[in-house]
């Protein structure tokens, strides 16, 4: 059974490159008579995260015909489906990690961290951490204690050349020496688990077969591997999506135009429209359909022809997708759509039967 994810943090409106996430996983999901498609929320940015961008990208969702099978706001037998609400499963393994050695405590301040780096720096050295904590004696440990300095905690590599590879589904095979990694945080100083840690652990508890991303998450997927095969966790099969871009090469954003789902939805566009244009945004998907998309494209949807190129929004395509969906809507719908786009207009009983009239001109236009 493939199981894949929709894993947002509730920090604001979603964007069209979350959009596109969303739905690639959606529809890799139906590419299996019995798959699931699971929504969970990343919410331990606690200054940034708010209910309100949760019921939001529930609502988008909705709009875009992405169907949720198991989640945050649908419930299921995996749960929970925030992230806040699983920080005990999370320190129990970080615990763990500690217990069998493959993680230490490290005082290291903010300063002493940072005066690392700039020597890495000066020095034209990658920064890294250098590994000062890995190997403290209890007297070490209790001296800073006693300082008053928290620690974080710290993935323990082995450091002996082990040669560690994953499989992409887009991008092929990948191979990493652990020498090459240095003792990443999986515990801030504060209790609170990192995302590498907990997204992880998130996806094996869940039963995430699969997990569909943005290729800026490629760089963590070494280090995640490493994590669920020392805590002897299925590790998912992924998928790194090349970045959506704006017509300028950068990536989108508001200084593009409409940048989000709900900018989309209140410009007029027609949620079918939208699936088709993000769909399109490095696959390329069957030209011929009307009505809604979304049975085709699942049923025509692999890896094989994906593109890990990065891909540019087409605002272009957008307008000739929804010129499409109104051309084929069925006419007392498309009656409605512009009934809905002019909600403040008070129509006379003249004005309707005006609009009745001409429904067949509608679609030429």
């Amino acid at each position: 059974m493939i199981r894949t994810r929709f894993a947002p943090s509730p920090t604001g409106l979603m964007h069209l490159g979350n959009a596109r996430t969303a739905l690639f996983a959606y529809l890799l999901a139906r590419t299996d008579k019995d798959g699931v498609f699971v929504l969970r929320f990343e919410d331990t940015d606690k200054k940034r995260s708010e209910r309100y961008y949760e019921d939001a990208i529930i609502e988008d969702l909705r709009w875009l015909g992405i169907r949720v099978n198991e989640g945050a706001g649908y419930g299921g037998s995996l749960g929970p489906y925030r992230q806040s609400e699983r920080l005990a499963a999370h320190r129990t393994a970080v615990n763990h990690l500690l217990d069998i050695d493959r993680a230490y405590p490290c005082y290291c301040t903010a300063e002493e961290l940072e005066a690392e780096r700039q020597m890495a720096i000066t020095a034209r050295r990658t920064p890294r951490y250098s590994g000062r904590c890995r190997d403290l004696t209890d007297a070490d440990r209790a001296k800073f204690d006693a300082e008053g300095r928290l620690p974080a905690i710290r993935f323990r590599q082995k450091m002996d050349g082990e040669v560690i590879g994953f499989e992409d589904a887009l991008r092929g095979p990948y191979n990493f020496v652990t020498d090459d990694l240095d003792d990443f945080i999986i515990q801030r100083s504060d209790g609170t688990v990192s995302f590498l840690l907990a997204s992880a652990l998130d996806d094996a508890d869940m039963k995430i077969t699969h997990v569909v991303r943005g290729e800026d998450h490629l760089s963590n997927t070494p280090r995640q591997v490493q994590l669920l095969r020392t805590l002897e966790r299925s590790v998912p099969q992924y998928w790194h999506l090349g970045l959506l871009m704006g017509p300028d090469q950068k990536p989108l954003s508001k200084r593009h135009g409409s940048a989000t789902v709900a900018d989309l939805r209140e410009a007029g566009y027609e949620p079918e429209a939208v699936v088709s244009c993000l769909a399109r945004m490095g696959w390329n998907p069957p030209e011929e359909w009307s009505g809604n998309p979304m049975d085709v494209f699942a049923k025509a949807f692999d890896a094989q022809g994906i593109s890990p190129a990065p891909s540019v929004w087409d605002e272009a395509r957008l307008d000739h997708d929804n010129a499409h969906v109104l051309r084929t809507m069925p006419t007392d719908r498309l009656v409605e759509r512009i009934r809905d786009l002019l909600p403040k207009l008070t129509w006379t009983e003249r004005e309707r039967d005006a609009l009745e009239a001409i429904k067949p001109e509608l679609k030429n236009r």
